[in-house]
């Protein structure tokens, strides 16, 4: 691995713990303040795993910053289009927050998706929320807000990002108490099983600021 990735720009640490992996890697990274955890992702997985969860998503679960959920079959590229998931339950103002961070670097055009069930329910304030968030925040590269109408909602995801050529998505993830977080799946959890696009998975409430 440190040949594949061996660069002057990048520095490069070897460390082995010892542990569950999913539980291991997230206390690393928690302990050591890193600012993204990339995680390899694949398709078959053992009884065990279907039933406490895989490493990446433990490690999705219990991480305190983002996480990039990467398929064995999906080859990272610099992404030119984004798609960034919301819905009305969650609070994702900091979310934004830590995205513009990391999408300063690329600029890559960003849809705003909000997904609702019924039309009538889709809520204008979400769009408010957003472009006042982008008033203070000033983000550098070209956005949309969309809101499009699915009954189901992960489908509509997947559908919408290859529809859109999308070269990576970006969703958030609700924080829930231990025995939860392990024997629940979350949405954004069962669409990244569901897409084989790079993921970024940003938790509701992350640190204001990450050291790049």
């Amino acid at each position: 691995m440190p040949e594949i990735i061996s660069s002057e720009k990048i520095k490069i640490k070897r460390e082995v713990r010892f542990g569950v992996p999913g539980f291991t890697v997230a206390d690393f990274a928690n302990d050591q303040s890193f600012d993204y955890v990339v995680s390899g992702m694949r398709d078959s997985h053992s009884l065990i795993e279907k039933f406490l969860g895989t490493t990446s998503s433990i490690v999705t679960k219990l991480a305190s910053c983002p996480v990039f959920l990467i398929h064995e079959n999906t080859k990272w590229s610099n992404p030119k289009k984004v798609i960034f998931t919301i819905d009305d339950s969650t609070d994702f103002d900091e979310s934004i927050t830590a995205y513009l961070k990391f999408n300063e670097t690329f600029k890559a055009a960003t849809d705003f998706l909000h997904i609702k069930k019924d039309e009538k329910e889709i809520d204008s304030t979400r769009d408010t929320v957003i472009r006042e968030v982008f008033r203070t925040k000033e983000p550098d590269f070209a956005f949309e807000i969309n809101n499009i109408y699915g009954g189901d909602v992960i489908q509509s995801i997947v559908d919408y990002a290859i529809f859109e050529k999308a070269d990576m998505l970006v969703m958030v993830h609700r924080k829930r108490k231990l025995l939860d977080s392990v024997f629940n799946r979350s949405m954004s959890l069962k669409t990244a099983e569901g897409i084989h696009l790079p993921i970024m998975i940003l938790e509701e409430n992350p640190p204001s600021t990450l050291n790049i």
